[in-house]
């Protein structure tokens, strides 16, 4: 098997089974690819070294603009949060950053910010994988290991010429599987 599969977990749901599926692939001799929402809730699951993790939440927050958007909205309010934070007022300090985060930062990107840069077709998810790829890689197989990936599968399908798609390595066609 020397082809490229491409495991879609957004969602994260079926994390253990994506981690299966991606080192039988390499078992194999093929290539996986796992594409996550939020690679920081992956941290209990022990991935192959081998397996390529692209980060879309990660991409999207480096992608152009966002970067000054993450200073202005994350690290300046942390930086002065963490400068007023001493002797008594720290644990206050601590909170209120806590609370700007959760309440007004993360708000104003998801419902502001992401919404003006996914305009872009360039910033949409599926062209930051393929740009993280790289134009030349084709891809084998998709699959899209949850639910929540669906939106991101049917965008990247839409956009991008893939032979076979499955919902795991058992279901994938017999050709994805290295039988003819």
């Amino acid at each position: 098997m020397r082809e490229h599969v491409l495991f879609l977990a957004e969602g994260g749901t079926r994390k253990r089974a994506a981690a299966v599926d991606a080192a039988r692939v390499l078992e194999a001799g093929g290539r996986a690819t796992l594409v996550v929402r939020d690679f920081a809730a992956w941290s209990d699951e022990r991935l192959d070294p081998r397996i390529q993790v692209i980060d879309v939440d990660r991409l999207e927050k480096r992608y152009g603009w966002m970067r000054a958007e993450q200073m202005l909205l994350v690290r300046v309010p942390r930086l002065a949060f963490r400068i007023a934070a001493r002797g008594r007022a720290r644990a206050w300090s601590q909170r209120a950053a806590s609370a700007w985060e959760r309440r007004v930062a993360t708000p104003l990107h998801e419902r502001r910010f992401l919404p003006l840069l996914r305009r872009r077709h360039a910033a949409r998810p599926p062209a930051l994988i393929r740009q993280q790829l790289g134009a030349a890689t084709e891809v084998d197989l998709l699959v899209v290991t949850d639910p929540a990936s669906m939106p991101a599968a049917v965008a990247y399908l839409r956009s991008h010429d893939v032979p076979g798609v499955a919902y795991s390595l058992d279901t994938a066609p017999a050709s994805s599987k290295g039988e003819r």
